[in-house]
């Protein structure tokens, strides 16, 4: 056993309680930073960015002086960039308002100093000399993309270090954060953002997104479609829609949930293969086609992805049969965009000339080589090899060039074949490449296609199925446990996970006896009843559009609200399913429109009446038409109103004695609709209030929107 006069840590002590004979350093030993695990960590991170580095090089992509930018940016990790929705909320221009004053203010001194340490009772605690903590940290402040009009696109250099050291950024990102969740802000990548822009989506546009989840683009399409809409055009009767449709049913349901914050009527979400959309060819006026890719343009976003040239040969072929049924479903003089993430040409130029080559001249690719000059972009290739899914590292410049033998592994449409050496509206070079270096972003492939006529017959056919080329016993091994674990799942029945799926498919499930399609409200005896004790408990008009409602669900208490658009598509859409052969799969529509009605319990209900009006969409829609339980309120009531969710009864007459008043003439558990036109841009703003039993007030406003409406209705009009 050591005694107190023993050696403790390298320091002699004479006796208990003294202090060491040799000062303690100032600051910690610095961790050793080439230590086996840091190093692996690195290894890990940059073995993807690695092999894409070699396969770009390999294939010719950029010059010899692009190629040491290009591997630097490639470690880097991406800037974040957001998109400030056209639909930010109750006062238009107020989140450009905040954004520049969070610019003005993360360029100051103040912003850039980062905070001091928290004192410390530690004797032993060195202390820090006081230019150590002052030191000021270069920030480069957000600032808008100069390609995009109206300054919607905002990106800045996401420093970790910043972050983490500065209060200032700290409340600037919980800023985006809380913006971002009430739907006026959305992350998106910058270079995504252009298939839409290159669309050229208006109002009237009948518009599907293909593989829409996880919905950034999905949104873009639609703040189109009603930021282009005319002056007299309210937002919940603009012309035109989006159909957003995505092959899994879970992220489906997740892109409903993302679009159902904007408040629009004008969307539709479906659950079909892409191949399989329940629509007549040349419905759609622009098509949006984002193919699902080997992502390998992401690697600066997933570091850590597992890439292989080899998975593109696969993947090409669903891509291929992507994009020709896209342009199937495009009118002609329409247009849709082919894009991935990914550089690599056999999922890009590859895909665009077979798709030429099946189309011919009623296909043409659009000349945007003076479309948006700021965009540093490179031209499509011409040429391209491909390598071996089998052998890494052999290529082949054709497909004659690929062994008999294995030429069942390797298809032909993956090779350019002499195919790509075509001018006018065939030239491959007219299709867009960004790269990572060239404006610090993702790597990304865009090419518009215009229909100039019918697709020719057979065009469709005889697609090659994608070979299997990772058919190793191992794989197989994987798959078919895979398959145990779904099928063991499955078993289980009803419970906690079950549970959370129907949380998770809230816009997809309204009650236990759910279907997978809707139908008009009126179309049932019940639903006639229902809509007859609602309408007359609120007192609305006869001129509602009743045609527009839709119900799921054989009890009719959750009401959607959908557009004329909507509404005849969906009619049409259970046309083209009628008139499919037996075993063809059905319409699955996931959401349509916005919640206008939601079901409450019968504790809740008043005068027969089992609903209550659902959210600011809702109320926005039937405040135009509804004579009873309709308030007019002062703006500053509303702000008092919003500043918390719930309000107590003896407390109105002192808070806000004039909506106080008013309630009184509301019937308890009953919901009502306060309207304030006084808002300071002209703009009216309609909030749902549910009035207990007690008189009670409960705001029907999600907390994040409650805050984010109370700050813009405080600004009005006047710092804007």
């Amino acid at each position: 056993m050591k005694t107190d006069s023993e050696e403790v840590g390298g320091v002699v002590e004479a006796e208990a309680g003294a202090r060491p004979s040799t000062p303690p350093p100032q600051f910690p030993k610095r961790r050793r930073q080439t230590s086996p695990k840091c190093d692996k960590k690195r290894a890990k991170r940059s073995a993807a960015a690695d092999i894409i580095f070699d396969y770009v090089k390999q294939q010719g992509l950029l010059t010899e002086g692009d190629m040491k930018p290009f591997r630097e940016v490639l470690s880097n990790p991406l800037p974040v960039v957001f998109r400030v929705s056209v639909l930010e909320g109750v006062v238009p221009g107020y989140l450009k308002h905040q954004l520049t004053n969070w610019r003005t203010f993360l360029m100051s001194e103040e912003a850039q100093r980062p905070a001091e340490p928290e004192p410390t009772s530690d004797p032993m605690e060195p202390e820090r000399p006081p230019e150590a903590i002052v030191t000021p940290i270069k920030l480069e402040p957000p600032r808008p993309l100069d390609w995009t009009p109206g300054e919607r696109i905002w990106y800045f250099e996401d420093s970790r270090r910043a972050v983490r050291k500065l209060p200032a950024l700290q409340r600037f990102k919980a800023f985006l954060e809380r913006e971002t969740n009430a739907g006026h802000i959305v992350r998106q990548e910058a270079v995504s953002m252009l298939p839409p822009l290159l669309l050229g989506v208006r109002a009237g546009h009948r518009v599907l997104d293909m593989c829409a989840a996880p919905g950034s683009k999905t949104t873009q399409l639609l703040e189109d479609i009603v930021s282009t809409a005319g002056d007299g055009e309210a937002r919940m009767e603009v012309s035109g829609l989006v159909v957003a449709n995505d092959v899994d049913k879970g992220r489906a349901c997740l892109l409903a949930a993302r679009v159902k914050k904007l408040l629009v009527p004008s969307v539709v979400v479906t659950t079909h293969g892409g191949q399989q959309l329940p629509f007549p060819d040349g419905f759609f006026d622009r098509v949006l086609c984002d193919a699902p890719c080997t992502g390998d343009g992401t690697v600066r976003k997933s570091p850590k992805l597992k890439w292989r040239s080899a998975r593109g040969v696969p993947t090409a072929c669903l891509q291929t049969e992507l994009c020709l049924h896209s342009l199937r479903l495009t009118a002609v003089g329409g247009l849709t965009s082919y894009s991935t993430c990914s550089m690599n040409p056999v999922e890009d130029e590859a895909v665009v000339a077979e798709v030429l080559r099946r189309c011919g001249d009623s296909v043409e690719i659009v000349d945007t080589s003076d479309w948006f000059p700021e965009v540093t972009r490179r031209p499509g290739i011409p040429r391209w090899k491909v390598e071996d899914v089998d052998f890494p590292g052999v290529f082949y410049d054709s497909s004659e060039a690929v062994p008999e033998a294995r030429r069942w592994r390797m298809p032909a449409l993956c090779f350019h074949n002499g195919r790509s050496n075509k001018e006018g509206g065939h030239d491959l070079r007219r299709c867009w490449r960004l790269f990572p270096h060239l404006q610090n972003t993702g790597g990304f492939f865009i090419a518009l296609l215009r229909k100039k006529a019918p697709l020719p017959p057979g065009s469709l056919d005889n697609i090659p199925a994608p070979p299997d080329v990772f058919g190793s016993e191992k794989a197989k091994l994987l798959q078919k446990e895979r398959a145990a674990e779904a099928e063991e799942g499955a078993k289980k029945g009803a419970g906690a996970e079950d549970g959370e799926a129907v949380d998770l498919q809230d816009e997809a499930a309204d009650t236990e006896d759910v279907e997978d399609r809707y139908v008009p409200l009126l179309q049932s005896e019940q639903g006639r009843a229902v809509w007859a004790t609602i309408s007359e408990f609120y007192d609305i008009d006869e001129s509602f559009p009743t045609a527009q409602l839709l119900v799921r669900s054989k009890a009719c208490c959750n009401i959607n609200f959908v557009s004329r658009d909507v509404s005849r598509a969906l009619e049409t859409m259970e046309k083209e399913v009628t008139g499919r052969n037996a075993g063809a799969p059905e319409s699955s529509v996931v959401s349509a429109g916005i919640r206008l009605f939601v079901s409450c319990s019968a504790s809740s209900a008043t005068a027969g009446v089992n609903t209550r009006i659902a959210g600011l969409a809702g109320a926005e829609v039937l405040a135009q038409y509804m004579q009873r339980n309709r308030l007019d309120v002062a703006r500053n009531d509303l702000i008092c109103l919003f500043k918390q969710q719930r309000h107590m009864a003896g407390e109105l007459g002192d808070a806000m004695p004039t909506v106080a008043e008013k309630i009184g003439t509301v019937a308890c558990s009953s919901t009502c609709v306060l309207v304030c036109s006084n808002t300071g841009t002209g703009r009216p703003i309609c909030v749902p209030v549910y009035k207990g039993v007690s008189g009670n007030l409960s705001v029907l406003v999600k907390p994040a929107n409650a805050v984010v409406i109370m700050e813009a209705l405080e600004h009005g009009g006047d710092s804007v």
